[in-house]
């Protein structure tokens, strides 16, 4: 994420998300592994776990997730 510096727990924790992700897919639930994946960085973007973004937030989330950034909504 753009800007962002991650604490020892917030790194263990995506860190924990994904190997449960990775074991996921191994025995074919990728679906489950990919939505596990997606929530790991979710979580590192919603920090105040309010289970919403705004633009703002969401921009700099599809930026770490190397998507092009967005202005608004109706550009999203």
């Amino acid at each position: 994420m753009p800007d962002r510096h991650y604490t020892w727990d917030e790194m263990l924790q995506t860190y924990e998300i994904q190997m449960v992700a990775s074991h996921e897919k191994s025995k074919g639930r990728t679906v489950h592994g990919e939505e596990l994946s997606a929530l790991s960085f979710w979580l590192l973007q919603d920090t105040e776990k309010k289970g919403s973004l705004e633009i703002e937030e969401t921009s700099k989330l599809l930026q770490g997730l190397r998507f092009e950034p967005v202005e608004d909504w109706k550009s999203f």
